[in-house]
């Protein structure tokens, strides 16, 4: 009986939640300042997206001859 006690009691503590997830509250979030997307309905597409920690992002996009997606653009 004492086994049985003892061995529910370790599955007890094993089963238990071994990590605290973080607060979300307590965490900042980042504003964006701009998010422009642009699709010519072609397969063609501009994206503009700019936060405020200075993250930059600048794709422009189009199809290629063998219908294959060319994209080219910057990431700061």
């Amino acid at each position: 009986m004492k086994i049985a006690v003892l061995s529910c009691l370790v599955a007890a503590v094993c089963c238990a939640p071994q990590f605290q997830r973080p607060n979300l509250q307590d965490r900042n979030f980042i504003a964006i300042l701009s998010d422009d997307r642009q699709d010519q309905g072609d397969g063609s597409f501009t994206y503009v997206f700019e936060s405020e920690n200075g993250i930059r992002e600048n794709r422009v996009g189009s199809v290629g001859s063998k219908g294959q997606s060319n994209m080219q653009g910057t990431y700061q």
